[in-house]
């Protein structure tokens, strides 16, 4: 993947490679089918919601800065989509093996809700989801998904970890449901969060609403403090101990995402 900075899409600027419209008051851009790109792209920064559809077997990497968004991935489709932690509300809807790939890495200082809604409306659609958040000072995130298996062979995995340090406060509803037209779908949630100061909270609900019994699920949360045989290890091997904690951070929040995630001063290179 590409990391140089971004290709920026001003609104209405036509391109080659796909249209704008006018879509009920939205900023709507389509890409052409079959388009394939290493580049990472954003949007025009705008009020209006944003109204992005990937055309059959496009390819694209897009990087998130609207408040308000939805996504449309037609047949054999492929979405790379990064966000740093903010308020937002996103819908993706995926066709007939269509891909969605997210990630979001970042430090919150202040209060956020994030409201995200995914459809895998076509046989063997797939989503890889991963969210690290380092909530600090007194912020509050309220994070709610809604991950929706309407066909069969349908796959998703969700996975968040959060640290909490001072007074911040994660809450975090997943709601995973499998229709009953949707047999052999896997469905996969996993929470991880630690929590470093006293006043540090939690609160996570995942759920799940199943009605096919062809299908492969699992849920789980777990909060804890961070793990002193880890830390031991680390500091006998000639790391002091705050180095130590923040490799061992570092590595949590980023290490999973598997992506180069873009930050606002710099690109993050994370590794499995």
């Amino acid at each position: 993947m590409d990391v140089s900075p971004p290709v920026m899409l001003p609104i209405g600027q036509p391109q080659p490679f796909g249209t704008w419209e006018k879509r009920e008051g939205d900023d709507c851009f389509c890409f052409h089918d079959g388009y394939v790109s290493e580049q990472r792209f954003t949007f025009e920064t705008s009020e209006s919601p944003l109204y992005v559809r990937l055309g059959k077997n496009t390819q694209v990497a897009i990087i998130e800065q609207r408040s308000e968004a939805h996504y449309i991935l037609e047949e054999k489709s492929s979405l790379l989509h990064f966000c740093d932690p903010r308020s937002y509300k996103a819908t993706f809807d995926l066709d007939k093996e269509a891909c969605l790939r997210h990630v979001s890495v970042g430090t919150v200082r202040e209060n956020l809700k994030n409201t995200l809604v995914v459809h895998l409306n076509g046989t063997k659609s797939s989503v890889d989801w991963k969210d690290g958040l380092h909530l600090k000072a007194s912020s509050e995130y309220d994070w709610q998904m809604s991950m929706v298996h309407h066909a069969s062979q349908t796959s998703s995995n969700c996975r968040v970890h959060s640290v909490i340090e001072d007074k911040g406060f994660l809450r975090l509803t997943y709601d995973g449901t499998v229709e009953q037209s949707a047999a052999d779908a896997v469905l996969l949630q996993k929470n991880l969060n630690y929590i470093l100061t006293p006043n540090g909270r939690v609160c996570a609900r995942p759920l799940m609403h199943i009605a096919n019994k062809n299908v492969r699920a699992s849920h789980g949360t777990a909060t804890q403090p961070l793990p002193r045989e880890v830390l031991f290890y680390l500091t006998a091997r000639g790391l002091e101990f705050e180095t130590a904690k923040q490799l061992f951070l570092d590595g949590f929040l980023y290490g999973f995402s598997g992506e180069a995630f873009p930050t606002n001063a710099a690109m993050v290179t994370a590794e499995d």
